[in-house]
């Protein structure tokens, strides 16, 4: 997980909230909606505290901090999401599945998330200017970057004639995007002769 680029995008949405919320005499909320376990956030948590102390920001102190977790479970990370909203935090931080629930139910709490393809989820109107109220980390860029990447692996392996390509079952985006990345795969073989 790239800690930094994350973090820093949470700094700059919960910078505009730290000083209202210290405008009106109270310390900032952020809810982290985990989909999986606590004890199965490990890295990815880990990494967000550490961030958060790197900011000067210690639960309890100068800021709330509320983790909520799915267990694995998509009707309890949907009621958490629910609550999540209802309490009106400053920000939510939505790990994974949670944008596509908490995102569905505010386009007012600023939302930080390190997820697949925001564009294709319908989340942001491009990854130069998203706009609305979701902001963060895309660890799948599009098309544009996925035919990049394969053009570097037909390049490093050209002898290659298959690609395999792994992603979660629940992705809601995956479908459509492995069908473009097969498609793209095609396309540079064909131009090399290879198929």
């Amino acid at each position: 997980m790239r800690r930094r680029e994350f973090i820093v995008a949470f700094a700059g949405a919960l910078a505009g909230a730290a000083r209202l919320a210290a405008a009106q005499g109270r310390v900032p909320h952020v809810v982290v909606l985990w989909f999986g376990t606590a004890e199965s956030g490990g890295e990815a948590i880990n990494g967000f505290q550490a961030g958060l102390r790197d900011f000067g920001y210690e639960n309890g102190r100068n800021i709330q901090v509320d983790y909520d977790y799915g267990n694995n479970n998509q009707a309890r990370l949907a009621k958490l999401s629910a609550a999540a909203v209802a309490a009106q935090p400053d920000v939510i931080v939505a790990f994974g599945p949670g944008i596509y629930l908490v995102g569905k139910l505010t386009r007012t709490i600023p939302i930080v998330t390190l997820t697949g393809d925001l564009v294709a989820m319908g989340f942001a109107a491009s990854l130069a200017r998203p706009g609305g109220n979701v902001t963060g980390m895309t660890v799948w860029t599009g098309p544009e970057i996925a035919e990049k990447w394969l053009q570097l692996l037909v390049e490093i392996v050209p002898q290659a004639r298959r690609v395999g390509m792994l992603r979660r079952r629940m992705a809601r985006s995956g479908h459509q995007s492995c069908e473009r990345r097969q498609q793209t795969f095609e396309r540079r073989h064909r131009r090399r002769g290879g198929m």
